[in-house]
C-alpha cells in the first residue's frame, strides 16, 4: 500500500540528507581512487616474431586484441622463445581525488621493456627483473576505459612478464617498492 507524503515532509527529509552528505561524506558510484589498482589477473597476449608490433602500432589504444592470448600476468613465455611479446590490458580506473600521485609499476620483466599508457610511452628501458615504475597522472583517464600495453623484449632463456604489475598512490619514491 502506497503512503501519502506531504511536501513539506519531502523537504524537510531531503534538508537532513542534504546536511548529512555536508557532515558525513559518502561517495556513491563515484569510487576513490584506491591505494593500489592490481593488473595481474589477466593480460592479452601476442608473440611477434616478426618485429612488427611497433610499426603497427601495437601499443595504440584502438588496436583490435582480437585474436591475442590472454594470459596471467607474473609469469614467464615459452623458454624456447626469444624475442618480443606485447601484453595488453584494459581498465577503468576512477578519478585521483588526492595530494599524492600514481605510478605504473612492474616488478619484474624479462629482459627490457617498454610500457604505454593510453598510447604515451612511460617507460622504456632495460629491466633485468628489477623494479621499474613511471608516473602516469598526467596520462591515466578518469572514470574511463585505459590501455596499458608492455613490450617486453627477451634476449635468452625464459622471457617475459614476471612480477606483479600494479598502479599505486605515492608521495616519494621510496612507497612504490613496497
Amino acid at each position: 500500500m502506497a503512503q501519502v507524503v506531504s511536501y513539506r515532509t519531502v523537504r524537510i527529509i531531503l534538508g537532513s540528507i542534504s546536511l548529512a552528505a555536508l557532515l558525513f561524506p559518502v561517495r556513491c558510484g563515484n569510487r576513490l581512487f584506491p591505494e593500489q589498482v592490481e593488473l595481474n589477473r589477466s593480460w592479452h597476449f601476442q608473440y611477434d616474431p616478426g618485429n612488427n608490433g611497433m610499426q603497427q602500432r601495437w601499443y595504440s589504444s584502438t588496436t583490435s586484441l582480437a585474436g591475442w592470448v590472454t594470459v596471467p600476468g607474473g609469469s614467464y613465455w615459452d623458454k624456447t622463445y626469444d624475442g618480443i611479446g606485447w601484453f595488453a590490458r584494459d581498465v577503468r580506473l576512477p578519478e585521483l581525488r588526492s595530494d599524492r600521485s600514481i605510478a605504473l609499476v612492474i616488478t619484474g620483466a624479462d629482459d627490457r621493456i617498454s610500457a604505454w599508457v593510453n598510447d604515451s610511452l612511460v617507460i622504456d628501458r632495460a629491466a633485468g627483473n628489477q623494479l621499474v615504475y613511471a608516473d602516469i597522472a598526467t596520462v591515466y583517464q578518469p572514470n574511463r576505459k585505459n590501455r596499458f600495453v608492455i613490450m617486453v623484449e627477451d634476449t635468452g632463456g625464459a622471457g617475459g612478464l614476471t612480477g606483479d604489475v600494479y598502479i599505486r598512490k605515492y608521495l616519494t619514491p621510496q612507497e612504490l617498492g613496497n
